[in-house]
């Protein structure tokens, strides 16, 4: 059912009903309760039709600050990665200019090899991630990638998270215990 116009005036549907129900119905007091009831009615529905706007604008609002809260940890998270790629890289000329200058003779050069390959990991996972997070801002933005891509793909994202982030720290760890057997 419709609501009254702008200009006062009832919308051709109300009209139209009342005209018909006018043929049928012969007392005036019947003819203005059906009428009433269309009015109210009518208001009802324009009642329920603004909740139910409002409670679209709220959730485009919510939205909104979802994608925009989204977006802020994708920044957050670019960031660390790119911090952790110059620790990286300042971990390996650290590295070379410690077992350079410091150890003329090195034993278990083992230990040192691999901490080495584990900041070169770490620093490879790191900048690897930094594209990841790119593509999370296009995976975010289109909705129309599969659930099971989506999942592989998260699944890649958590390794190489792991592997940027503990080849760093296992690294360190390997170099220090190079220099606690070699000083």
């Amino acid at each position: 059912m419709g609501h009254e116009g702008e200009s006062g005036q009832d919308p051709p549907e109300l009209t139209q009903l009342l005209s018909q129900l006018a043929e049928v119905v012969r007392s005036p007091e019947e003819m203005q309760r059906i009428e009433s009831f269309f009015r109210i009615h009518g208001q009802m529905y324009d009642v329920r039709r603004a909740a139910a706007e409002a409670e679209v604008e709220r959730t485009k609002e919510r939205l909104a600050a979802m994608v925009t809260a989204n977006a802020e940890s994708l920044k957050l998270h670019f960031e660390a990665y790119k911090n952790l790629t110059v620790l990286d890289s300042g971990a390996l000329v650290a590295f070379a200019l410690v077992t350079h200058n410091l150890v003329p003779s090195p034993v278990q050069l083992s230990l040192l090899s691999v901490a080495y390959a584990c900041v070169l990991v770490s620093l490879i996972a790191s900048l690897a991630m930094m594209f990841v997070v790119g593509d999370r801002v296009y995976e975010m933005m289109s909705p129309g990638l599969s659930a099971d891509k989506k999942r592989v793909w998260r699944i890649v994202i958590r390794v190489m998270d792991a592997l940027a982030i503990g080849a760093f720290v296992l690294g360190l760890v390997l170099f220090l215990l190079f220099l606690s057997v070699n000083l």
